[in-house]
């Protein structure tokens, strides 16, 4: 029986530049969704928005036509209006957009990863700005999910260990914060700013949701069945075709073939 007080999440897409058999651009995936009927199937659409090397206000026309931010519309945390656009188009402008996955890495050892590396305080900056700028642009967006806080067995040889949010201990070598950096005190700037009263961080999360406008009216659960649960994170290399799926970090070089992939997360 279908519990018609279950809200359904579409499974976040996630960008790429692949099209081919293995994989389609999320904007792509996403019309064939529409096309194939699927606006009948779920109640909030789900993304993954990493930010890659460009701050969260550059728009994807100004990363498409600068090579040092990848060259690639999909290079930028506004890629999530590209999907918004293809929701307008196809009738479904009432529908929340929830972000599964957002975020920037620190990661200079994955090679995969580092060219679009940020510093730590690029980072928080860039996670607070992009709460702020979607609450002043984005009255259709619901729940932003940050990526994210790391297990305790994570250390530097994790790339997940660069995209997290967290505290590294003064003189301690706690698994999966040791390393490198791991002996210096200091709380990371955007939890910093979160405890210091920053008006985009209310809750005693980090984690945030923003309320849209009372003009906006989330459609209300239908009688649908329970999402699948989809394991984190999804592919670039898929497209979002499969959830729990490995994600590859393209490179502007080699966006189809880049060779590191995240190991799953819990």
């Amino acid at each position: 029986m279908a519990d018609p007080s279950v809200l359904v999440l579409a499974a976040g897409l996630s960008p790429t530049e692949t099209n081919d058999a293995d994989a389609v651009p999320d904007d792509v995936f996403l019309q064939r969704m529409y096309d194939a009927g699927a606006k009948a199937c779920f109640d909030v659409l789900g993304v993954h928005a990493p930010g890659f090397k460009a701050p969260p206000e550059m728009s994807p026309d100004q990363v498409a036509a600068d090579p040092n931010y990848g060259g690639h519309r999909f290079f930028t945390f506004r890629r999530v209006e590209d999907l918004r656009n293809v929701m307008v188009r196809s009738g479904d402008a009432g529908r929340q957009v929830w972000l599964t996955e957002f975020g920037w890495t620190s990661d200079t050892v994955h090679p995969a990863y580092a060219w679009h590396a940020v510093s730590e305080q690029q980072k928080a900056d860039y996670l607070v700005r992009a709460f702020q700028y979607a609450r002043a642009n984005w009255p259709w967006i619901g729940v932003m999910c940050v990526w994210g806080l790391p297990r305790p067995d994570w250390n530097p040889e994790f790339e997940e260990y660069w995209w997290s949010v967290h505290s590294r201990p003064q003189r301690q070598s706690t698994p999966g914060l040791s390393g490198p950096q791991g002996g210096q005190a200091r709380r990371h700037p955007a939890v910093t700013r979160r405890m210091e009263g920053d008006p985009v961080f209310r809750s005693s999360s980090i984690l945030p949701r923003l309320k849209a406008p009372t003009t906006y009216r989330s459609p209300p659960p239908t009688s649908r069945a329970k999402s699948p649960k989809s394991g984190r994170p999804v592919p670039a290399s898929s497209a979002s075709q499969a959830a729990g799926a490995r994600w590859r970090s393209p490179t502007p070089s080699a966006r189809s073939t880049a060779a590191s992939s995240r190991p799953s997360a819990p």
